[in-house]
């Protein structure tokens, strides 16, 4: 089943680009975006320790994120302290389930909750094996109007580890989170998708903004016309948070 899955999924990367899922109506949000990354490495070659610094965040602060990894074996995953600092001082310290050798994308960088800061959003691909190869983990810190900061991390699928941008479903400048994951159902596989927002300190589920959650078929960019609206709802996740 895993290979059979793995097919499939390569037979939807090399579908056309100018299919489109559904949420790609919606307005989409525009990052900045920050790559230079330094790894530094140990003894064994491994790395120990990843950093990159985003000038000109918010109010002109220079901000650092420290990537400090606690656990390192090639083929497992790993355990990683992460570390913000603003203008040399810390301000944010969390963990987050990681692959040493799996290097992360970008740093997105814009205000998703249209509060007047920036927030930042990572992805760590997992790199492994078969369909857990398309599953990335997707970091969320939000930052409040005193400069601190709320993580959220969970695990999504990112197609041809690529981001998926945040989409503005109704308009009042809030983007919303749009997570894909793996769904079952009638003996056939479907992408399943769900809409969060941030609220209050909190991911909450927003599918009633476009009458989500949708189901699709793997080798489809439309939503599947076999399964009852109804039904669909059936299988909303309240939170993408495990």
């Amino acid at each position: 089943m895993e290979k059979l899955v793995l097919l499939l999924l390569v037979l939807v990367s090399g579908l056309g680009s100018s299919a489109q899922y559904p949420f790609e109506k919606f307005k989409a949000i525009r990052y900045s975006t920050f790559a230079d990354w330094k790894t530094e490495v140990g003894k064994d070659s491994l790395p120990v320790k990843r950093m990159i610094e985003i000038p000109s965040f918010t109010n002109g602060t220079t901000l650092k994120i420290e990537q400090i990894l606690k656990i390192s074996l090639p083929d497992s995953l790993d355990y990683a302290e992460m570390n913000l600092y603003s203008n040399g001082d810390l301000v944010k310290t969390f963990e987050v389930g990681t692959r040493s050798i799996s290097d992360p994308l970008p740093v997105y960088v814009s205000d998703i909750d249209d509060n007047g800061r920036k927030d930042i959003k990572i992805l760590f691909p997992n790199y492994g094996c078969g369909a857990f190869n398309y599953y990335c983990q997707t970091v969320f810190l939000f930052q409040k109007t005193d400069g601190s900061f709320d993580d959220f991390t969970f695990s999504d699928i990112c197609e041809e580890f690529e981001n998926r941008p945040e989409r503005d479903f109704d308009n009042d400048g809030k983007f919303e989170i749009i997570t894909q994951t793996f769904q079952n159902y009638g003996k056939h596989n479907y992408w399943l998708f769900n809409v969060y927002g941030y609220s209050e300190g909190k991911l909450v589920n927003l599918n009633r903004l476009a009458d989500y959650p949708i189901m699709i078929p793997l080798l489809s960019h439309e939503v599947s016309k076999k399964i009852p609206k109804k039904k669909m709802k059936e299988f909303a996740i309240a939170t993408p948070l495990k």
